[in-house]
């Protein structure tokens, strides 16, 4: 897998985590926690790969409930990311 240049690393932390976890929940908390990131950090990196087209919104998140969230199949193709990777 080749992670963009352009992303700072707490990005492709995030990036990395998403992709390898695959799709489902995910919240800043949760984030967090799994990565060892502050709150902050996490927000702004999730928001930020998500408006950089990284993400696919498939449930905003709603109060306390993290958002659901999945590796556009652009990215993936360019990531070049194994098919068992799924």
């Amino acid at each position: 897998m080749k992670l963009p240049k352009d992303l700072s690393c707490i990005d492709k932390l995030v990036l990395l985590y998403v992709t390898l976890t695959g799709p489902g929940e995910y919240s800043v908390s949760r984030l967090s926690e799994a990565l060892g990131i502050s709150r902050k950090s996490s927000h702004i990196s999730l928001r930020r790969l998500i408006l950089k087209g990284y993400f696919n919104i498939i449930e905003e998140a709603k109060g306390s409930c993290g958002g659901y969230y999945q590796l556009a199949k652009e990215i993936r193709e360019e990531l070049d990311v194994p098919a068992s990777i799924d």
